[in-house]
């Protein structure tokens, strides 16, 4: 099951790029700390008035959310700074600062056992949410947890925290009012949102020193994050499209709540829904339809499934599963192909007109069981048939009345054989039955009995009642153990049977010295 969830994964990974990056809102506004700034203001970490500074222009701005993607553990050697940050965060009222645990990166749970906090003089006036995401089995990042537990403590995802602020309600009545979708894991899926380069993203150090203009984050979302190449590894994630900072894939969740562009992966059950039908219509296009247009059916079948998924991805964000009915639609070609053949095999191996297996099948089947005499020691005994005037029949009463005969006769020696006995067309009007497991005076019954069921059997709806047949017996190992030498026997016994008057038995006895000798004089 991981394999195929691999294979779907890689699916909607495609969804996405054949889909591209959504076009986000106008609702956000990014504050990025980028190269430039390192080079402005000095590498990390800055004083802490750096940041108080770009809080209060955001409040004197308008902003109506303040988040982080930074971390502050540690005070500051200068207490001040660490004061000035707090009183800017207090004085805000709008902030949220980041948590965050190594142990739910590949989470299963959302109770964790390791947190990162800020410095407690920032968290006491703001609100605090997790910035975790969570991997695919491939590494990919697609998810974030709605939620995560630490000690008994509920911190909501930063993209759930932040739009809650930003609606004026609490993380609870946001998702129920929003309808926000989670998985099976209480996962989010992220709608890639194209925020780097459609909404405003300012570099630090240009709001530090005001050289933005305030209405730019207006009742607006500022999202404070690095966007600067080299600074935390941890911070450049994998996503369907490149690698990217967290602050972005953030951004993106952010505006996907606010203009509920959502991502919806259909569930389980749904899925069965969907497959019952379409393995019920590759059923019928099985049963019904020859092979080549067996085979078309199906493709077009898949690549219209797999259209219509594209189509609800791109249109509506819904992901269908994609690999289940390509697994279905292969797994039906491969048994279409091995019906296919299995239907050719044997039609090559049958009569057209009888239905019982045509002379070359009969010759090797007799091989067959000849083997598994020298093997088993079991005797196998061959009896020869033939219709007594057929040729009057089919000039008295037209082909087509022979055929019915020809018809009527196989049925009668498939329901007087065995399910080990083979019944077949030798040729013409012959027909051959091969007997495993069957005795020579076994053999005299069997065929003793088909005969008078022909005898007293009306054909042609009762338009022929004196058709007869006369039937010759050769027995392995007493005639022959070679194929060939015992249909030989068996066609001499029929031939007797034949000078002797017709519908009858005889079996085959080796001639005597008298017949010889009359056949080499």
């Amino acid at each position: 099951l991981g394999f195929f969830e691999r294979l779907e994964l890689l699916t909607i990974d495609y969804r996405f790029i054949v889909r591209g990056m959504h076009q986000p809102g106008h609702e956000l506004a990014i504050i990025g700390i980028t190269q430039d700034d390192l080079n402005q203001l000095g590498s990390l970490p800055w004083p802490r008035s750096y940041y108080a500074r770009v809080i209060n222009y955001l409040k004197e701005s308008g902003a109506k959310v303040i988040s982080f993607d930074v971390f502050f553990p540690r005070h500051s050697t200068d207490k001040s700074e660490d004061e000035m940050m707090a009183e800017a965060t207090k004085r805000a009222g709008n902030v949220i600062y980041p948590v965050f645990t190594p142990s739910a990166n590949r989470f299963t749970s959302p109770i964790v056992h390791d947190l990162i906090y800020n410095i407690e003089e920032l968290t006491r006036y703001a609100s605090q949410a997790h910035i975790n995401v969570t991997p695919d089995k491939d590494g990919i990042i697609r998810r974030v947890p709605i939620s995560i537990n630490y000690n008994g403590k509920n911190f909501w995802a930063l993209s759930i925290s932040t739009a809650a602020k930003y609606f004026n309600t609490d993380e609870e009545s946001l998702i129920r009012q929003m309808n926000i979708p989670q998985d099976g894991r209480g996962s989010l899926f992220i709608n890639y949102a194209d925020v780097e380069n459609e909404i405003g993203c300012y570099p630090f150090s240009e709001v530090l020193n005001k050289n933005i203009e305030p209405y730019k984050f207006k009742d607006r979302i500022v999202l404070i994050g690095q966007l600067a190449h080299g600074l935390s590894n941890a911070d450049i994630l994998p996503t369907p499209f490149n690698a990217k900072h967290g602050l972005l894939l953030h951004a993106s969740i952010i505006d996907s709540i606010l203009n509920k562009s959502f991502i919806r992966r259909v569930s389980p059950g749904v899925l069965c829904i969907i497959i019952i039908p379409i393995s019920l219509l590759l059923g019928f296009i099985l049963t019904r339809v020859k092979f080549w247009e067996g085979i078309l059916l199906i493709t077009a079948l898949m690549t219209s499934y797999i259209s219509a998924s594209i189509f609800l991805f791109n249109f509506y964000g819904l992901i269908v599963d994609i690999v289940p009915i390509i697994c279905i639609s292969i797994l039906s070609m491969i048994a279409y192909n091995i019906s296919s053949y299995s239907h050719a095999k044997e039609m090559s191996d049958k009569d057209g007109l009888t239905g019982l297996y045509n002379h070359r099948y009969s010759i090797e089947s007799l091989g067959c069981e000849i083997e598994r005499f020298n093997r088993l020691g079991q005797p196998v005994s061959v009896a020869m048939l033939d219709i007594d005037y057929f040729k009057r029949y089919n000039d008295t009463y037209g082909h087509r009345a022979g055929d019915m005969v020809l018809k009527e006769l196989s049925d009668i020696l498939k329901k007087g054989t065995r399910k080990i006995d083979m019944a077949g067309r030798y040729g013409g009007e012959e027909f051959i039955l091969i007997l495993p497991a069957t005795s020579k005076s076994q053999a005299e019954m069997l065929a003793e009995r088909i005969r008078k069921t022909v005898q007293n059997h009306s054909f042609c709806q009762g338009k022929l009642n004196s058709v007869t047949i006369s039937i010759g017996i050769a027995t392995c190992p007493e005639d022959s153990n070679i194929p060939e030498v015992l249909i030989e026997k068996s066609d001499n016994a029929l031939y007797e049977a034949k000078e002797k008057g017709r519908n009858r038995v005889c079996m085959y006895h080796p001639p005597s010295i008298e017949q010889l000798s009359l056949r080499v004089g």
